[in-house]
C-alpha cells in the first residue's frame, strides 16, 4: 500500500508544465532547411525552460521563461515582445510544430524547420 501511495506521489509531483517530462524529452534543437534560423527549447525544471534562437534570419535571444500548458506543448512569452507567445507542438511522431516564432524575425518569410527531439 506504501508503495502505491509513494508512485502516486511521484507522479504527480513530477507532472510537468507540458510534455517534456511525461514523454523523456529535454531539449529540442530546430534549424530552418530554407534560412540561417536555429532554435533549441530545454528543459530546466518542470516549470522553467531556455529559449535561444542563433542566426541572421532571427532576433538572436537566450532566455529562462516560464512555460503554460497546452495539448501536447508548451507556450512560453516573450516579455521584451509585448508577451508575445511562442508555442512548441510534438506529436506522436515526434514532428514540432513552432507557433508565434515570426515575432523574431524581419522577414515575412516562411521557414520550414528540421527538428531533433531528444
Amino acid at each position: 500500500m506504501k508503495v502505491l501511495l509513494l508512485s502516486l506521489l511521484f507522479s504527480f509531483s513530477t507532472f510537468s508544465q507540458g510534455i517534456y517530462s511525461d514523454f523523456g524529452i529535454a531539449r529540442i534543437y530546430c534549424f530552418a532547411e530554407n534560412g540561417d534560423v536555429e532554435v533549441e527549447l530545454m528543459q530546466r525544471d518542470n516549470i522553467f525552460h531556455s529559449l535561444k534562437t542563433l542566426g541572421k534570419d532571427i532576433y538572436n535571444i537566450n532566455i529562462l521563461a516560464k512555460v503554460d500548458v497546452i495539448p501536447n506543448g508548451v507556450t512560453l512569452y516573450l516579455e521584451n515582445v509585448e508577451r508575445s507567445p511562442v508555442s512548441f507542438i510534438v506529436d506522436n511522431e515526434d514532428n514540432v510544430v513552432i507557433e508565434g516564432l515570426s515575432v523574431l524575425m524581419d522577414t515575412g518569410a516562411n521557414f520550414n524547420f528540421y527538428c531533433e527531439v531528444e
